[in-house]
């Protein structure tokens, strides 16, 4: 399920991954864009076991009337995906409706 997302005035389409612990995770290319200071990150574990260090920003996110502050990830030049997290969908308090694959706002 994707959801399509303001990022700091940068218009991302996230994948929506409930076993990606983290918040928010985006290609470099669009990280760099992202105004904030920069550190490292936590590692990140893929489901084959691979771990790579990231780099960090926190960032802040709109959605509808909703703004957050979120640490948004990034492996440079390794991983080319746009994931939303576990993380993030609670403090948006977005609810996904599996059944009919639609993303709802209480």
């Amino acid at each position: 399920m994707n959801l399509g997302l303001n990022l700091q005035n940068v218009a991302v389409d996230f994948k929506i991954d409930t076993g990606f612990d983290g918040e928010c995770l985006v290609p470099y290319n669009i990280f760099d864009k992202l105004k904030g200071t920069e550190y490292n990150g936590p590692y990140v574990v893929l489901s084959d076991g691979t771990i790579y260090s990231t780099k960090a920003k926190i960032v802040e996110l709109k959605y509808k009337d909703k703004v957050v502050y979120l640490e948004c990830l990034s492996v440079p030049y390794k991983i080319n995906k746009s994931l939303l997290g576990e993380k993030a969908l609670k403090k948006l308090e977005i609810v996904i409706d599996y059944k009919s694959l639609e993303v709802r706002d209480p």
